[in-house]
C-alpha cells in the first residue's frame, strides 16, 4: 500500500493526495501536515517509532467539505479511490480518479451563485502572447492575443482567474508578473501535435470555425488549457463543443484599476453587495447573471450594436403578456450549464436531473406559450423576430 502511494504521489505531483483506505480517506507525510493545518483535524502517525510517518484522515463521506476547504485555500488535491474489492486481490488496486484544482472545482461550497470561475493557460511565441480562458463547471471556452504580458496579466485579473497554467519552459519567464496576482500558478506540459489535438478534443476535422486557423500562439494556449482539464478530470469532456476567438474591436475595453474606481462589482471598501452589478442585477437565473457579468467586463462599444439591444429590449416590452411569461418562466429554470457539466463529468446527483427536467419542462411550456402569443401578432417584423426566439428556445431544450 505504502508502494503504491508513494507511485500515486509521484503522478500527482505538487497535490495533496486522498487515498482511500476502506472507508477512510487518509493523508500521509508532508501531506498530512499541511492538510492538517487547513483543516484542523488531528495529525497522527503510523507508527510510534521515531522516524514515525505523519498521518491524518476523515470519512469518505466528507470528503467534498474538505476538497473545497483546500482549493479555496489554493491547493491541488489527487483523489485516489480503490478500483477494486477487499479480498478480491493481495492488495486492493487503487488509481487517481480525478484531480481537483482552484480552476477545476465543481463543489457549490466554492463556485459562487452566477459568477464564473476561470481556468486560463498562456502560451507565447516570439512577441506574440496568447490566453485561453476556460470554465469547467458550464463548458464555457474562449483564447485571445495580447500584445504583451501586462495586458494579459490584467484581463487575467479582471475576470478573477482561479489558476493560470505555464509551460515548464516559459514558468520563469513570466511567473514574476503575477506578484500581485490573487490565483493560483500551475506548470503543465503541452501535448504533442496541439492541432491535431485540438480537433480530437472538440470533434471537428478544422479549426476554421474557432477562428484560430494558422494562429500558433492561440491554438498551443488552447491545447494546454484543454489537456489539463482532461488529465485532470479523467474523463471525456463532450459537453466542451468548441472555442471561440475574441477581439477586443467591438467591445469597450476596461482595466482593472477602472473596474475597481467605477465600483463595478464591489465598492471601494471591497463590499459586493454594494457594487454596481449587485443593484442592477435582477435576472431571473444564475446562466443570466454570469451573462450579465460579461456584459459589465465588457460592454459593447460598437453604436449599431448598442442601438439593436435596444430594440431588442423595445420589441419585448410590446408584449406584456410574454415578457410575465418569459420571467415568470425562468425563475423556474436551474443552472442548465453547471448542471449538464455535471451529468456529463458523472458528478452529478438525483437533484440534478430532477431539476434539468423541470427546467426543460418549464421552457417546453413557455415556447408553446410564445407561439400563441406570436400568432395573435399581426406585424411581420415582429413576427419574424419571436420566431427566431421560439427557436432559440427550443435549441436549448435539445
Amino acid at each position: 500500500m505504502q508502494q503504491q502511494w508513494n507511485e500515486m504521489k509521484k503522478e500527482a505531483g505538487d497535490c495533496i493526495l486522498f487515498f482511500q483506505v476502506g472507508d477512510f480517506f487518509e493523508m500521509f507525510g508532508d501531506d498530512a501536515v499541511e492538510a492538517s493545518d487547513i483543516l484542523e483535524i488531528a495529525l497522527t502517525s503510523r507508527h510510534k517509532e521515531k522516524n514515525a510517518q505523519p498521518m491524518c484522515g476523515f470519512p469518505m463521506r466528507a470528503a467534498e467539505k474538505y476538497v473545497a476547504k483546500l482549493t479555496r485555500n489554493g491547493k491541488k488535491v489527487a483523489i485516489v479511490e480503490q478500483t477494486t474489492l477487499p479480498g478480491k486481490t493481495k492488495i486492493v488496486e487503487r488509481k487517481i480518479t480525478r484531480i481537483v484544482t482552484p480552476g477545476t472545482t465543481f463543489s457549490d461550497q466554492v463556485l459562487e451563485s452566477g459568477m464564473s470561475n476561470f481556468i486560463a493557460a498562456l502560451y507565447s511565441v516570439e512577441e506574440t502572447i496568447a490566453v485561453a480562458f476556460a470554465e469547467l463547471s458550464t463548458g464555457e471556452c474562449f483564447v485571445q492575443n495580447f500584445q504583451n504580458i501586462t495586458d494579459a496579466v490584467k484581463e487575467m485579473s479582471l475576470r478573477s482567474v482561479a489558476e493560470v497554467l505555464l509551460i515548464p519552459e516559459q514558468f520563469k519567464k513570466y511567473s514574476e508578473n503575477f506578484n500581485y496576482f490573487s490565483g493560483v500558478l500551475s506548470r503543465h506540459f503541452m501535448p504533442d501535435n496541439t492541432e491535431k489535438y485540438l480537433k480530437q478534443f472538440f470533434r471537428v476535422q478544422t479549426l476554421k470555425a474557432f477562428n484560430i486557423e494558422n494562429n500558433f500562439s492561440a491554438i498551443s494556449a488552447t491545447a494546454l488549457l484543454c489537456s489539463f482539464l482532461e488529465e485532470t478530470q479523467k474523463i471525456e469532456l463532450s459537453y466542451f463543443s468548441g472555442v471561440s476567438y475574441k477581439t477586443n474591436t467591438d467591445v469597450l475595453k476596461l482595466d482593472i484599476d477602472t473596474i475597481k474606481n467605477l465600483e463595478i462589482f464591489a465598492s471601494s471598501s471591497g463590499d459586493k453587495n454594494n457594487g454596481l452589478f449587485k443593484h442592477i442585477n435582477n435576472t431571473k437565473t444564475v446562466m443570466g447573471s454570469r451573462m450579465l457579468q460579461e456584459r459589465m467586463i465588457q460592454p459593447f462599444a460598437q453604436k449599431e450594436k448598442i442601438i439593436a439591444e435596444y430594440n431588442t429590449i423595445e420589441e419585448l416590452l410590446q408584449f406584456e403578456n410574454l415578457l410575465e411569461e418569459v420571467i415568470h418562466s425562468f425563475k423556474n429554470v436551474s443552472d442548465v450549464e453547471r448542471i449538464i457539466a455535471r451529468i456529463s463529468t458523472q458528478r452529478a446527483s438525483i437533484s440534478d436531473f430532477v431539476l434539468l427536467q423541470k427546467s426543460i419542462e418549464e421552457i417546453d411550456i413557455l415556447t408553446q406559450k410564445i407561439d400563441t402569443i406570436v400568432l395573435e401578432n399581426t406585424s411581420s417584423k415582429q413576427l419574424e423576430m419571436w420566431i427566431e426566439w421560439n427557436n432559440y428556445c427550443k435549441k436549448l431544450i435539445n
